[in-house]
């Protein structure tokens, strides 16, 4: 009965003078006083202990994130009567930044041909992203591409940060939504596209458009004429 009102009393004065939390269970063994739990102290905390405030979260660098619509692009430079050298695009483009993301949205067959493969890797080896979808087949021997707006209008959605350049490779007005979206977020847009091949809806939501037909110049790949065969000459 002794031990138990001495093991009561100093539990009392640990409580009482030290402002015991927790943990103030103690046995007797051996003659001795066991503090089985350990006991946390309320009071001043130990200035070694004190976990810095986290650092204020930063705005990451702004990015110029390029999307390329493979398709409507086709479309576009088979108007205008040439091809893309997408090295001088991507220069173009960059105009000697360093933060730019290429992307390019490609549809391929079901079994892409060596020719498709080719140029996947023509574009991979330029510094591209490529994002390939589905060209289905239609019953007449057509195709038809299969969820690449889809893809190009959700990765801008998705990707965009506050002040970050979007540039669109596509005159397709069914982007108009996710270019609003991305410019209420606080990003500065630009178009590119045909005169002939732009929706009205997504010339009016675009900060900047440029026309392929102008810069087709610096952009335009030119191959070496063949060297035909030597005529015989009539003696």
């Amino acid at each position: 009965m002794k031990t138990q009102t001495f093991i009561g009393a100093i539990s009392g004065l640990l409580v009482a003078g030290l402002g015991v939390a927790r943990g103030d269970v103690a046995n007797f063994v051996g003659g001795g006083l066991l503090i089985s739990n350990t006991i946390a102290i309320t009071g001043k905390k130990d200035p070694e202990n004190v976990q810095p405030s986290p650092a204020p979260t930063v705005n990451p660098q702004p990015v110029t994130r390029v999307y390329i619509d493979g398709a409507n692009t086709l479309g576009s430079i088979n108007l205008l009567k040439f091809d893309i050298d997408f090295n001088a695009f991507a220069d173009h483009i960059a105009n000697g930044e360093d933060n730019v993301i290429f992307n390019y949205y490609y549809a391929v067959l079901e079994s892409p041909n060596r020719k498709q493969n080719g140029f996947i890797k023509y574009l991979e080896n330029n510094g591209y992203n490529v994002v390939q979808s589905l060209k289905k087949q239609l019953p007449e021997g057509n195709h038809k591409n299969k969820g690449d707006d889809v893809q190009i209008a959700t990765d801008i959605a998705i990707d965009a940060n506050e002040n970050d350049h979007i540039v669109l490779v596509s005159g397709d007005g069914d982007f108009t939504y996710s270019l609003e979206k991305v410019k209420a977020k606080g990003c500065h847009v630009t178009v590119i596209s045909t005169s002939e091949c732009l929706s009205k809806q997504l010339k009016s939501v675009a900060d900047k458009f440029i026309d392929l037909a102008e810069i087709k110049p610096d952009i335009q790949r030119y191959t070496k004429p063949r060297q035909s065969s030597p005529q015989p000459q009539l003696v």
